[in-house]
């Protein structure tokens, strides 16, 4: 099978979709920094995990509908249940996504094995799907916040770009952060922070949809909400029904967990209040250790689950003023979805604001404790001080003592040296006169 794989850097219609900007010094330096990059992104031919889904259109009605004052003829279309498709490499990838480029809806899938393992494809398997998806630039965003860079990671909180354009139609990619259960023994942190890429197209005309997702891991639970619908023929509700049906599910999926992990962290403070708030400052001894879990328990909140947390409220928002640009179609049935999925975005956003309130609060508690603690240390500090200076007293005032008993050695000594001297010297005189 003879396929270019070549990516061409000035293909416009490839890295520009929109307008007639001209972005090839911005797009020379993103694959540069892909290229610098490949092999903490990508793992080769190794493990090669890349799944296709799609949706056909099953068949096109025309209903005529009678209103009170006019009849007016609404086209309906209905879907083919999704179909899924493992992926070997980047040739049997190219020839899919050239053969599904009629669907109304297609979602390529990309995976790690483990969370801060490399993409389970190629490089060039990656490139064909920009190319043949025609994928702009801002999906490169995402893209270099994967694979094996743990401080790119660690230093992530979210990210979003979105583009509406005319007639509704809209492109939006962006990294949504969250945390799992990671399964872990007991003794080790049973959460982990877990990061899902995502590239949206959404053209109003044909109502097609076209998703580029990046999952943690292979097994992840959109991608089994999607393998799901897949393997379903009784699902009511097919994805391309809305084009926000799919985000509803990735948020719905991964926002669930923000509470439990609150309440977690909650548990582990109030452990170290209840013992802290019982000690004896005098006859108890501080671990400085306990300081070190509450700047752990500190991080965690303020510098990693509020940042996040604020994230995706933003880009809740952002998907609902896109959704909100949905409304005005002439099809009354995807008029009443679109005010539904409205008020699922609204309630998202009033979930997340219920975890942002509830993290804020446990941050004020975790600095709360961190300054009892403090001053605790410094109690405990000043009573060892205390304890050290009347140490210092009592040996001080025991060498007065010893002092005084010298001084009187002393001056009974400066009495009786001169006799004895006396004595000794008049009797070697009397031995010297006799011998």
């Amino acid at each position: 099978m003879n396929v270019n794989l070549q990516y061409q850097v000035h293909s416009s219609d490839i890295l520009t979709p929109v307008g007639n900007l001209s972005f090839d010094d911005d797009a020379k330096e993103y694959l540069d920094r892909i290229q610098k990059r490949s092999h903490v992104l990508f793992n080769g031919k190794t493990n090669f995990d890349v799944r296709l889904t799609r949706i056909r259109c099953k068949s096109t009605e025309i209903i005529h509908r009678s209103g009170i004052a006019e009849s007016e003829s609404v086209e309906e279309i209905s879907f083919d249940r999704p179909s899924l498709s493992f992926i070997k490499d980047e040739y049997e990838l190219d020839e899919h996504l050239k053969k599904s480029s009629e669907d109304l809806y297609r979602v390529i899938s990309f995976s790690q094995e483990f969370s801060l393992d490399p993409l389970s494809c190629t490089k060039e398997a990656m490139m064909v799907t920009i190319r043949d998806c025609r994928v702009p630039l801002m999906f490169f965003d995402v893209l270099l916040k994967f694979g094996n860079q743990e401080q790119v990671f660690d230093e992530s909180s979210g990210f979003r770009q979105a583009c509406q354009r005319s007639e509704s139609s809209f492109e939006i990619s962006y990294q949504l952060m969250y945390v799992e259960p990671n399964g872990r023994r007991l003794g080790r942190d049973p959460w982990s922070y877990r990061q899902t890429g995502l590239y949206h197209r959404y053209q109003a005309k044909g109502s097609t949809n076209i998703f580029v997702l990046l999952h943690p891991k292979s097994d992840s639970v959109v991608q089994q909400r999607i393998e799901s619908c897949s393997r379903s023929p009784e699902e009511k509700q097919s994805l391309a029904e809305h084009p926000m049906y799919l985000h509803l599910i990735i948020l719905k999926s991964y926002t669930a967990h923000w509470q439990s992990y609150i309440e977690d962290l909650a548990d582990g403070l109030a452990k170290i209040r209840s013992r802290i708030l019982v000690l004896n400052v005098r006859e108890s001894h501080f671990q400085p250790e306990k300081l070190q879990t509450l700047r752990n328990l500190e991080d965690k909140i303020s510098c990693k689950a509020l940042r996040c947390l604020r994230s995706t409220v933003k880009l809740v928002q952002t998907l609902k003023e896109l959704n909100v640009g949905l409304e005005g179609n002439k099809d009354l049935e995807f008029e009443e979805k679109t005010k539904q999925v409205h008020q699922a975005f609204r309630l998202i956003i009033h979930r997340l604001e219920g975890h942002i309130n509830a993290a804020e609060m446990l941050a004020e508690r975790i600095q709360s404790t961190i300054g009892l603690f403090r001053d605790l240390l410094d109690l405990q500090n000043q009573a060892a001080s205390d304890k050290l200076d009347n140490h210092m007293l009592k040996l001080t005032r025991e060498s007065v003592d010893d002092n005084a008993t010298v001084r009187v050695i002393t001056f009974v000594t400066l009495i009786y040296l001169p006799a004895s001297f006396m004595a000794v010297s008049f009797k070697l005189y009397f031995l010297l006169i006799y011998f």
